[in-house]
């Protein structure tokens, strides 16, 4: 499984929050998310990174995205403690742990 960083302008007018993370929730190509603040998601998936692109150029039609690989041990920043081995992906935690944080 690995891990991917979806970042977007959430300030623009082309797509709803509820728009993406519904089509986040129904896609085949992500297994697992979290939303650490507004404009990014990482998210857990088999799928390549083209596919990824590829897959979420439909719903952001125009607006402008990027997604990039995490490399295992090449993360840094500030999140909360129990985020780094879901971004590091040593662990996966439940889906439902993910949502309510």
């Amino acid at each position: 499984m690995k891990t991917f960083l979806l970042s977007f302008d959430p300030l623009s007018n082309s797509i709803k929050a509820t728009q993406l993370l519904t089509f986040i929730q129904e896609s085949r190509k992500v297994s697992q998310y979290y939303a650490p603040f507004v404009g990014a998601y990482v998210i857990k998936s088999e799928a390549s990174i083209h596919d990824l692109q590829e897959a979420f150029a439909g719903i952001f039609d125009q607006t402008l995205f990027m997604i990039v690989e995490m490399e295992q041990g090449a993360v840094g920043g500030r999140l909360p403690i129990n985020m780094w081995p879901f971004v590091n992906g040593q662990v996966i935690p439940a889906l439902g742990w993910l949502q309510n944080q």
